[in-house]
């Protein structure tokens, strides 16, 4: 199916011109289609599986939440999970890039194209790996076999073909490639082999880190011999992975007016793809959780957290005077008085264009509309007429369409979108959200964040998530030394990443958007600042666990592994000499959910002593279960019952007695 959708596509651009498709599309076969044509497109759809991946999880881990609590995704940030957030990983990777693997190694390796055969095994190995971490069990021994129902593999057969076909990877990589040059097929790193060879060894560090509950512990492997991982396990892997910011594995993405769009969900190609799930649409909002991460002197705040144009003042004729940016603030979904817990979605503002709009609200508790009253209208004409306030919004201004007063507030929630020529973009840098489409009023609702832009690269993999890597191992050995310096090296690795990209786009981007200006957050940090807080991380004479992780954080930002990092550490409750590697963790605020995490107390939204009181994996996707359920209920029988979801996966699970205990059928 891939390869019907893959050869029906035309030319991405002058950018991605690797896209273009030399051969008639109505006679291209699965036999005859070339390493270089087949490559590029299980790049894009691993990376489009991956994005929405990363989007969905942040939901998990806190640091994204949806305006609405009753969308797919919605549910996901209040711990209450549905089905349907579980589709869209799934079937790009299986039907996008998974069933082109095999087909592709044949191919190459029949014309000696050895570095595209690489390429693939570990596309395979990558995507099977995410799907352990997001299921837990899986089809993979006989997927992409013909068989229409696949037996599944357990996490821990899983876990090892995932590393196997890494290491088949690098031995493809280390040979010579012949009559296909890796560069006309590869737009992850343009034909580099050794930079694939580095990127294998940082995916075998993550992959061995995620065992960091099985450390020296020895695991029986099918064949019936033992192996036993530990902190020098990763360590060696890191060691011939990722050795500066020239290595990251940053995938290129462009803002194309024109652009050939994906026909199975219509986003542009050449688009970043975390964007696709983060940024395209206006139902993303930044947590407190998230924010509250941050130093307040980060010369990366204002980069990754988005701003809104708010005291605004208009001409005569209705076009900006002036205004002021104001960085976003989070939605509290962790405190008792969270607003979307007590007040329901989150509402997008509107822009008052023409005449003022009055907005009504009754409110009869008397503090409240006292404290109402007082805080509205220091910016807004109001009137009082028993229960009743009246706020009038002039033209210029934002307010909520909502008559529940909860909601006026919800304007201090930039939006995480962003926009395209595909969306409605005003520019190739022009890639504000605006409150209007109408390009006669520029009030911008949000101005994007860093990793989350339609031209934003897709980070894969970068030094500093190396570095913060390096870090933890060293302080779990009690090296604290090494680690602490790794931990200054992935500081300044995250920054200076960040400030080559905004240097870059700041060179590029000469223009100022009609009379908004340049993009802030896309102009190069300060500096002055930059000098400043890398002083003060160096002046740091240690480090503990719970530092590493949150500078991990701001790094990685919207990354899966992120999620896999805090249930390895069990949300708060993982330690390293007494310290909690996320110690402020709580599950959401709405959370009520505990026939899906069955474990959790509702009124101790910090106790994750239990295992099941954490969210550890999801419910396979309706493909599986409409079409291959006596499988997929043999693999697990809590497969498709809502406990799944706080089931811990094998590299969560201390033991195989633990996982396999939990109800997985044994099949390695």
């Amino acid at each position: 199916m891939s390869m019907v959708i893959a050869f029906g596509m035309t030319s991405c651009g002058d950018h991605n011109s690797w896209l273009n498709i030399n051969e008639d599309p109505d006679n291209a076969t699965s036999t005859s289609a070339t390493p270089e044509i087949r490559l590029p497109w299980m790049e894009n759809y691993f990376t489009y599986a991956w994005g929405c991946a990363s989007m969905r999880t942040s939901q998990i881990y806190g640091i994204l939440t949806q305006t609405s609590k009753t969308t797919a995704n919605g549910l996901m940030a209040a711990w209450n999970p549905s089905q349907a957030s579980a589709t869209t990983p799934y079937q790009n990777f299986f039907v996008g890039a998974g069933v082109n693997v095999d087909p592709l190694i044949a191919k190459a390796s029949s014309l000696g194209a050895y570095h595209y055969a690489g390429a693939a095994c570990i596309i395979k190995s990558m995507g099977f790996n995410m799907m352990l971490d997001l299921f837990g069990e899986i089809p993979m021994t006989e997927a992409f076999t013909g068989k229409y129902n696949p037996s599944y593999d357990d996490g821990k057969a899983l876990w090892f073909q995932s590393m196997e076909a890494l290491e088949e990877g690098i031995k493809y990589l280390q040979m010579g490639n012949q009559n296909v040059a890796f560069s006309e097929g590869d737009y992850w790193m343009d034909g580099d082999a050794g930079k694939w060879i580095k990127f294998a060894y940082g995916l075998k560090a993550r992959y061995i880190a995620k065992l960091s509950k099985k450390f020296g512990t020895p695991i029986t492997k099918k064949d019936g011999t033992t192996v036993t991982y530990t902190e020098d396990s990763v360590l060696y892997a890191l060691s011939r992975s990722l050795q500066s910011n020239d290595d990251n594995v940053s995938v290129k993405s462009y803002n194309i007016k024109g652009d050939e769009t994906n026909i199975t969900v219509g986003d542009p190609y050449q688009a970043n793809m975390l964007w696709n799930s983060l940024a395209y649409g206006s139902s993303q909002r930044l947590t407190k959780y998230y924010i509250d991460l941050f130093d307040a002197d980060d010369p990366r705040i204002d980069k990754l957290v988005p701003s809104v144009m708010t005291d605004v003042e208009l001409n005569a004729d209705g076009t900006l005077a002036s205004f002021k940016w104001t960085r976003s603030q989070g939605v509290d979904m962790m405190g008792p008085n969270s607003i979307r817990h007590i007040a329901g979605n989150i509402s997008n503002a509107a822009y008052v264009t023409g005449n003022p709009v009055t907005q009504k609200y009754t409110i009869e508790d008397a503090d409240a509309r006292n404290n109402f009253v007082a805080a509205i209208s220091q910016a807004h004409a109001t009137t009082v007429n028993g229960n009743e306030v009246s706020v009038t919004y002039k033209k210029g201004q934002i307010y909520i369409s909502s008559a529940d007063y909860r909601h006026a507030g919800d304007t201090i929630y930039a939006n995480m979108a962003s926009r395209g020529y595909e969306t409605s973009g005003r520019g190739d840098y022009d890639t504000y959200y605006y409150y209007s489409t109408n390009t006669a009023y520029p009030y911008v609702s949000g101005t994007g964040t860093f990793y989350g832009r339609i031209l934003s690269d897709l980070d894969l993999m970068t030094y500093a998530e190396i570095c913060f890597l390096k870090a933890e191992m060293n302080l779990r050995k009690g090296n604290n030394g090494a680690a602490l310096q790794a931990y200054k090296d992935g500081v300044a690795a995250s920054i200076g990443r960040m400030q080559s990209k905004l240097t870059e786009w700041s060179a590029q981007n000469t223009t100022a958007t009609q009379s908004v200006g340049q993009n802030p957050t896309m102009q190069p940090m300060d500096d002055d600042a930059v000098t400043a807080y890398l002083a003060a991380v160096n002046a740091k004479t240690a480090v503990d666990i719970a530092e590493i992780m949150r500078q991990k954080v701001i790094a990685l930002s919207f990354n899966y592994e992120l999620w896999n990092d805090i249930r390895r550490y069990d949300y708060n409750n993982g330690k390293v000499n007494g310290i909690a590697a996320f110690p402020n963790y709580k599950r959401p605020t709405e959370f009520t959910a505990t026939n899906k995490i069955v474990a959790a107390s509702v009124t101790d939204q910090a106790d994750f002593t239990n295992v099941r009181a954490g969210f550890r994996r999801w419910m396979h996707s309706s493909h599986e279960s409409d079409y291959n359920m006596a499988q997929l209920v043999a693999s697990n029988p809590h497969a498709y019952e809502d406990e799944v979801y706080s089931i811990p996966v094998w590299w969560d699970c201390a033991t195989d007695e633990e996982y396999y205990g939990y109800g997985p059928v044994r099949t390695y």
